[in-house]
């Protein structure tokens, strides 16, 4: 069974919601940062960042489309801050292009802050 978010999971009767231990106490103890692929529902998994999955006859298979990779910084200081500056902006332009506002997909209030406040700021130069 896939769905987009627990509760279409939930819609089909023999998918409980019943918490899983692990996941309830990352909740408490780290907010909503959690291991990646568990979830707060037993037996209820994410797909892992950069995976997708594929069900066939052979079953359910795990593949990966994308890896962060590390290497070596060369900017300076300030090219450092104009391009993380551009990369922030742009994300938020093309979050405006979507049907949920830009601050309410932000978790945390203090990220909500910022990004409502270059939303103002992207608003005003358009």
């Amino acid at each position: 069974m896939f769905g987009s978010e627990p509760k279409a999971c939930f819609a089909h009767p023999a998918v409980k919601p019943e918490l899983d231990k692990q996941g309830l106490q990352e909740l408490l103890a780290i907010g909503p940062a959690h291991t990646s692929g568990l979830s707060l529902f037993k037996d209820l998994f994410e797909v892992l960042p950069g995976h997708f999955m594929i069900y066939s006859q052979d079953g359910l298979h795990d593949e990966t489309y994308w890896k962060l990779t590390s290497r070596e910084h060369t900017e300076s200081y300030r090219d450092t801050v104009a391009h993380t500056r551009f990369l922030v902006e742009d994300a938020i332009k093309r979050q405006m292009v979507s049907d949920v506002p830009v601050c309410t997909f932000l978790s945390r209030h203090r990220f909500k802050h910022r990004d409502c406040h270059r939303r103002k700021l992207y608003e005003h130069t358009r």
